[in-house]
């Protein structure tokens, strides 16, 4: 994983793949402050009026400072999901609201 000009290696074992609604995976950072620190990520996807919602959950974090930094990087990923999003039938790309996707970070 990149995140501002640097590097990070994680592991995770996928723990549940339920296509196209939930995945759940752990996530280990094998360097740094959150060295040897395993969360829980859980993306449940829904259908939502026309569209799609996400709803991201990550747990598991061992101080308030570790999740509030990973809110950061979720949010900014969540943030840049609309530039990777196809385009529709019309040539128009699909627009990605930020009230349809929920980041929830739990210690």
């Amino acid at each position: 994983m990149k995140v501002a000009e640097s590097t990070h290696t994680t592991r995770g074992i996928l723990l549940e793949v339920d296509p196209p609604r939930r995945i759940v995976f752990t996530k280990a950072w094998e360097e740094g402050d959150c060295a040897g620190i395993e969360t829980l990520v859980e993306l449940d996807i829904r259908p939502s009026g026309e569209g799609t919602e996400l709803t991201l959950t990550q747990q598991r974090f061992n101080s308030e400072e570790m999740r509030d930094q990973h809110n950061g990087v979720w949010t900014s990923c969540l943030d840049c999901l609309e530039e990777c999003l196809p385009h529709n039938a019309l040539g128009s790309r699909i627009q990605a609201t930020r009230s349809s996707m929920t980041c929830s970070l739990i210690l």
